[in-house]
């Protein structure tokens, strides 16, 4: 049987992002150097790959 007072984690999940503080500028530059290189890391190895094939 459920009451009123059970917690559930679809009704958690809201309070936590409450309390989560937004993130800072430094933060975001991070994240946002990190995404880059990672995406220049991911076309590199794009571009390897199709070279390896166009060899073979």
């Amino acid at each position: 049987m459920i009451s009123g007072k059970d917690h559930f984690p679809r009704d958690v999940y809201p309070l936590v992002e409450t309390f989560r503080p937004s993130l800072e500028s430094d933060e975001r530059l991070i994240r946002v150097v990190l995404m880059t290189g990672f995406m220049v890391v991911l076309a590199i190895e794009v571009w390897l790959l199709l070279q390896a094939l166009q060899l073979w």
